[in-house]
């Protein structure tokens, strides 16, 4: 992860423009996607209504619109013009906003589920790539708030429209979070439409496949034992709003641990970390799930939950630090991670689907075993996928880990004994930033930053950007061994 740097001006932190405007509307666009409801809760149709149908169509919808996003934005990058993505999210919505009017009238059939299943996944799949994109160039520090802001919009909000009636939902939906999310979207895509066209050099498709390897392998692994646990050992009733309330606060808490290790302990957090703190914690609830009576087995779901939430929050994050670090569009990381792990999330849909079959019909053991036995899939691939990710001393630039970044340039700081703000200007300049991007981000003029440049040249030895980025990729190899 980068290190967290901040505007200063007197002492005082400042923030890069915009970021007030871009905090509202993903706190409104959190807003939203709450109220549209989790996968398998769906607030806003009648609480009579079956619609497996939705569900299926919803999940493959993501899946599809991620990898083609991810495959199109590789190829030519700057092919979608931010207005089309919010062309997707408007025209989504609206599509969903007729076929829940025909729920309610009494045209729920088969094709109107599955057509406002595809119109809601496409519009909400969009919108999520859409800010994504815009805040991907801000600095990560800030990147990180905004991360945080949005996901304690969407737990508040989930704790409050999960006491208003459907009718209500469907109502606020439709005449107030549709308007006022695509209008503040548009907002926030204005300011930043200057920067469309500008195309940094990019790492070859091979270097972002070996820096995403890891981390996909274990969020698809985290994200396909987490819920199918949950919704085969957890028979607690059907009580919609218990459900929301056990997600909410699942989420709170997973959440309030990232917001510790990322702003307290000022601790670099990865999908891996997670992976592996998380990997005793669900084999040791699945175990003990088996020893218990089935509506006992809350804390399964608590932590499937709980888990989902760490996953997506870094998905999100993982994505940013990649995209900045090798120059690929955010589009082509988030579409391959996100597309994955939807993918995951798969046999879940058809266990809570109408006609699917739950796996506690088997023995408690042998589905333990099963999900012991996933859980430890990616250690069989982790030697392969480090070897992938390791550096040389010769490597190029653009196969370092994102995540040993900072650590390097932290290292090289001290050593060379940098002052702090040529230490904030060399963790940008190994990022791939220009003087007029570390310019505006710490809010100095360009000829300050040729200087500072110049100085952190002269401090470590080397002639151009290349040989400092040689430098900083031997720090890593060197921290890794």
């Amino acid at each position: 992860m980068l290190e967290r740097v901040r505007h200063r001006e007197g002492g005082v932190c400042r923030r890069t423009p915009g970021f007030a405007l871009y905090a509202a509307g993903i706190a409104l666009w959190m807003t939203l996607v709450s109220c549209t409801g989790s996968t398998y809760v769906l607030p806003l149709a009648p609480e009579h209504m079956d619609l497996g149908v939705y569900v299926v169509v919803q999940q493959i919808t993501y899946i599809a619109f991620y990898f083609l996003i991810a495959a199109v934005t590789w190829r030519r990058s700057l092919s979608l013009r931010s207005s089309l993505f919010t062309g997707f999210v408007a025209g989504g919505f609206a599509l969903a906003a007729a076929c829940i009017v025909l729920i309610y009238l009494g045209a729920g059939g088969a094709v109107v589920q599955g057509v406002y299943g595809f119109g809601m996944g496409l519009a909400i799949a969009a919108g999520y790539m859409q800010w994504l994109r815009l805040v991907v160039d801000r600095p990560l520090a800030e990147i990180e708030e905004l991360l945080v802001i949005a996901s304690i919009a969407s737990i508040i909000s989930g704790l409050l429209v999960a006491f208003l009636p459907a009718e209500m939902r469907a109502a606020l939906f439709m005449f107030a979070l549709v308007p006022a999310s695509v209008a503040m979207l548009a907002a926030n895509t204005k300011t930043r439409r200057e920067k469309e066209g500008k195309e940094r050099e990019r790492a070859p498709m091979r270097s972002m496949v070996r820096a995403l390897g890891v981390p996909t392998l274990c969020a698809t692994v985290l994200v396909l034992v987490a819920p199918v646990a949950s919704t085969t050992y957890y028979s607690g009733g059907d009580d919609p709003l218990f459900r929301v309330l056990l997600a909410q606060g699942a989420n709170a808490v997973g959440l309030g641990i990232l917001i510790f290790l990322l702003f307290g302990m000022k601790r670099n957090v990865s999908i891996f970390n997670a992976y592996c703190a998380l990997l005793p914690l669900l084999a040791s609830s699945v175990l003990v799930a088996s020893f218990v009576e089935p509506n006992q087995r809350w804390f399964v779901l608590f932590l499937g939950d709980a888990c989902f939430c760490v996953v997506s929050f870094l998905m999100l994050l993982t994505s940013s630090t990649v995209a900045k670090r090798l120059g690929v569009p955010v589009t082509t990381a988030y579409g391959l991670l996100g597309g994955c792990v939807y993918l995951a999330r798969l046999p879940e849909v058809f266990v809570v689907a109408p006609w699917g079959h739950s796996l506690s019909a088997l023995a408690p053991f042998a589905v333990a075993a099963l999900l012991l036995y996933a859980l430890s899939f990616p250690l069989f691939f982790f030697p392969l996928l480090k070897k992938g990710v390791r550096l040389d001393t010769d490597d190029t630039p653009t196969s370092v880990v994102v995540t040993d970044i900072s650590s390097a340039c932290k290292s090289l700081a001290e050593r060379y004994h940098l002052p702090e703000r040529q230490a904030e200007v060399l963790v940008l300049l190994a990022n791939g930033h220009g003087a007029s991007h570390i310019a505006e981000t710490l809010c100095l003029s360009e000829n300050t930053v040729k200087t500072y440049r110049k100085a952190i040249y002269a401090a470590l030895g080397v002639h151009s950007r290349q040989e400092l980025l040689n430098l900083v990729h031997r720090e890593v190899a060197r921290k890794s061994l």
